[in-house]
């Protein structure tokens, strides 16, 4: 389960940011940098709350 958290949470980081470099529009670069960050906090979220699921 974690290596298919982790190996997920790094196909879509690295994927939204060989976007931004492949995109030459400014709105879809700056789209899918707010989609990073949301990403990245939902997989930091997810990751604290897994964490947490295993200290009990």
């Amino acid at each position: 389960m974690k290596k298919l958290f982790y190996g997920s949470m790094f196909l879509t980081i690295a994927s939204l940011v060989i976007g931004m470099f492949s995109f030459d529009n400014f709105r879809d670069r700056v789209y899918l940098a707010a989609m990073l960050l949301g990403f990245i906090s939902i997989f930091a979220g997810l990751e604290y709350l897994i964490r947490n699921a295993n200290k009990k």
